[in-house]
């Protein structure tokens, strides 16, 4: 009979003996890329109707540029269509207004451009188109088309 109670007393002891739970961990990388990117939004250049060419006319152009945070940019301007020279000139048929491109201290939009450090929101570039003072010309719809190109 002790053998009988021992041997079930050992089995009630393994019975309530807790199990062990095993852990196993490991590490996960994670990475993240941030490219430089630049994106431009081009606002017309409008001189509205000009009858008289003995003052100059001007008007700003709501071009903004957006780029990376600390991305630099370099940003021009092409000749436009009808340029003679390095004068750009608004045409209609075979009739032209000369007109010039500026920034918003009216400092003439360099041909190697200008540069621009990215802040993450839309800059306003403070592009503004000029009419300078010139003989008049016949009436007329006048129209250029400038290309802006953005290096970053």
């Amino acid at each position: 009979m002790r053998k009988l109670t021992f041997g079930l007393a050992a089995v009630a002891v393994v019975a309530s003996a807790p199990a062990f739970a095993a852990t196993t961990s490991g590490t996960v990388n994670v990475t993240l890329n941030v490219d430089n990117a630049c994106s431009l939004t081009t606002g017309a250049i409008d001189f509205g109707v000009v009858t008289d060419f003995t003052a100059a006319t001007t008007a700003a152009s709501a071009t903004t540029l957006k780029c990376t945070p600390n991305a630099v940019a370099t940003v021009t301007v092409n000749s436009g269509n009808n340029p003679i020279g390095a004068q750009r000139r608004l045409a209609s048929g075979t009739n032209f207004v000369d007109y010039n491109i500026t920034d918003s201290a009216n400092v003439a939009w360099p041909a190697a451009g200008l540069s621009y450090t990215g802040t993450g929101s839309d800059v306003s570039l403070g592009m503004r188109g000029v009419v300078p003072v010139q003989a008049a010309q016949p009436a007329g719809a006048y129209a250029d088309l400038l290309t802006i190109t953005v290096t970053y």
